[in-house]
């Protein structure tokens, strides 16, 4: 009667880490599929901020001095200002 419990119960434990080491196998390629995405995500992040470094330096070197960019770009701050701050005049009366 003691052996046939203690063989259930080895059988049991045998059968429990078998489901554990499937777990811990799963866990692992999910950790290694989400390292993966991280990375191709940080890639392209990276290239993202390339892009945008590029583009900046090409604009500054596409004015004369930084100091015409700033000013360029408070025309530009003013401009749209300017056109959001007026009101339509009214419609001409017609008799």
């Amino acid at each position: 009667m003691v052996a046939e419990e203690v063989r259930a119960l080895a059988l049991r434990s045998a059968k429990a880490l078998r489901t554990t080491a499937t777990l811990i196998e799963r866990g692992m390629e999910s950790v290694e599929r989400g390292v993966a995405l991280n990375d191709e995500v940080l890639a392209s992040l990276e290239d993202t901020v390339r892009t945008f470094a590029l583009s900046d330096r090409r604009s500054l070197s596409d004015s004369r001095s930084p100091a015409a960019a700033v000013n360029s770009s408070r025309k530009a701050g003013t401009g749209s200002a300017k056109v959001t701050n007026a009101r339509p005049s009214a419609p001409p009366q017609v008799k």
